[in-house]
């Protein structure tokens, strides 16, 4: 949750037991005027409770300000079932048009049970920008449709897609930037070099290094899906002049926005070709946000 408010009461209760935590105000800036809630507190580590989210539980956020209650409720849906994995296979394709930047491709397993409603999400965690290391920030959501759900075809369907890199805006989630690298596409970089020839200095090689990036793969309830699609929608239509305007969605009861739920995998994958990812990866607390 990324407000400007610094000083609000902000809990979440787990409705099932009515356990509870109170959420930390951690300062994005010096100034301390914006940052994000949460439970990790940077004094104390130890007070990280990983047990408190569980897959199939529901959640009520509260939020307590100048006398003002805001309150929400979600749930962190099961990201697979028992006997399949919803993602498999990932692996790197490089473009046709620029060589040396791509897509991860990847096999999603659907399962054969209505209400499934996924995300796609990506962090690169190494990046190299004009030989500086420029990670991303946080994660960002896929370009070209980042949610997907049941109606759109995928109920029980086994099939290949494909994971672009997120467009750099506030809603998404990352630091400013430009998600067109080269040419008008948003492409993970793969390890390449270009040559480039200067009358005045000659040829010069510049050798760019692979991306290693976290992908994000997750299950959200309907109200979560709902809301992300309606932000998606209303991009869309803000530059076409004969679309029609679309309200957001939001679950948020005092407010808009959305509290949401994840039940996630992740994938720890190298922009290289010819390689296969199968294994999960299990992130660092610093590497969540």
């Amino acid at each position: 949750m990324e407000i400007g408010i610094t000083d609000a009461n902000v809990k979440v209760i787990r409705n099932s037991d009515k356990e509870e935590i109170t959420l930390n105000f951690i300062a994005f800036d010096s100034a301390s005027s914006l940052g994000i809630y949460t439970e990790f507190d940077l004094n104390n580590p130890l007070s990280f409770n990983p047990d408190f989210a569980r897959f199939g539980e529901s959640y009520k956020l509260q939020i307590i300000w100048n006398n003002d209650t805001i309150t929400s409720n979600t749930t962190i849906p099961f990201a697979e079932d028992e006997t399949t994995n919803m993602i498999d296979s990932l692996r790197f394709v490089e473009d046709e048009q620029f060589p040396g930047y791509g897509d991860f491709y990847f096999y999603y397993n659907d399962p054969d049970t209505m209400g499934n409603n996924i995300m796609f999400e990506s962090k690169r965690i190494a990046h190299w920008e004009n030989g500086e290391f420029a990670p991303d920030f946080r994660f960002v959501k896929a370009l070209w449709g980042s949610v997907r759900n049941d109606f759109e075809g995928l109920n029980g369907d086994s099939f290949e897609s494909f994971f672009e890199r997120g467009e750099v805006n506030a809603i998404s989630g990352a630091t400013n930037g430009d998600v067109w690298e080269t040419g008008n596409f948003g492409n993970f970089k793969s390890y390449h070099f270009e040559i480039n020839s200067d009358p005045d200095i000659g040829i010069d090689t510049i050798w760019h290094k692979a991306d290693t990036v976290i992908i994000r793969f997750s299950q959200l309830d309907k109200s979560s899906f709902e809301f992300w699609r309606s932000i998606e929608i209303q991009e869309g239509m803000n530059n076409n002049p004969f679309g029609e305007p679309q309200n957001l969605k939001s679950n948020i009861i005092g407010g808009i926005g959305i509290w949401e739920g994840k039940g996630c995998v992740y994938y720890k994958v190298v922009a290289k070709t010819d390689t296969i990812f199968n294994q999960k990866y299990y992130p660092e607390i610093f590497e969540l946000f």
